[in-house]
């Protein structure tokens, strides 16, 4: 009998030994407080945004070497995600691993991390790098402890953006126009008759004023059309 527990015993350690790494996918875990926050440090609120975990074995220093775990955790508000465990496949309890935290957010009706949802405004940003010593069952999945807070990007477009007319302050005209991922920059033109081609660029420099690019220019005095046309 006590030859069968033995048996028994170095089994379960041995099983033990061999199981899975799981992590706690939280940055709202007890020891970690780190919300994710808008592009200018305030409060997350959105139709989603989705949380995923990247990883790699070992102390890793380049965030290109890291994998997508592919199992996102989704939040709208407050910037907090709450995934819970998360098994890690091909390592064990007591593994070594880098993790980091990517988020993306967008409109309602979009998947997470879709690409064929233009034109809507994306956000996007990540963690540092951190390192993990994972946990195996029966012990409690492993917190991200040393996960600080980090600033999603302005809302950008995957499209073209369009320029709108922000306000009319004064004798001054203010248009605006989001951030884009279809070009590296846009410059505003001008022409007062859409029959000719003689659109002229604006000297102006658009600044980024809140999550849009906002350029001032004189108000016309007659009709005038505009257009952003990419560098």
């Amino acid at each position: 009998m006590k030859t069968l527990v033995l048996v028994v015993g170095i089994t379960a350690i041995i099983a033990r030994s061999f199981a899975q790494g799981t992590l706690n996918f939280a940055n709202g875990a007890p020891g970690v407080n780190s919300p994710v926050t808008n592009w200018d440090g305030t409060e997350l609120a959105g139709p989603w945004f989705a949380a995923d975990l990247w990883w790699a074995p070992g102390s890793v220093a380049d965030s290109t070497l890291l994998f997508e775990l592919g199992a996102p955790a989704i939040f709208r508000t407050n910037g907090y995600f709450f995934g819970g465990s998360r098994t890690i496949p091909g390592t064990t309890g007591g593994m070594l691993i880098t993790v980091q935290v990517r988020v993306e957010g967008g409109l309602a009706g979009c998947p997470p991390f879709a690409s064929d949802c233009d034109p809507i405004l994306r956000q996007s940003g990540w963690s540092d790098l951190i390192p993990v010593v994972l946990a195996s069952p029966p012990d409690p999945p492993v917190s991200l402890r040393g996960l600080a807070p980090f600033g999603l990007s302005p809302p950008t477009s995957r499209s073209a953006p369009h320029c709108t007319v922000n306000s009319i302050i004064g004798d001054r005209l203010v248009l605006s126009w989001p951030p884009s991922s279809a070009a590296a920059s846009f410059v505003l033109q001008q022409n007062a008759d859409l029959t000719t081609t003689n659109w002229i660029t604006r000297t102006e420099t658009p600044i980024l004023v809140g999550p849009e690019f906002q350029i001032a220019i004189p108000k016309p005095t007659g009709t005038m059309f505009y257009r952003l046309v990419s560098k």
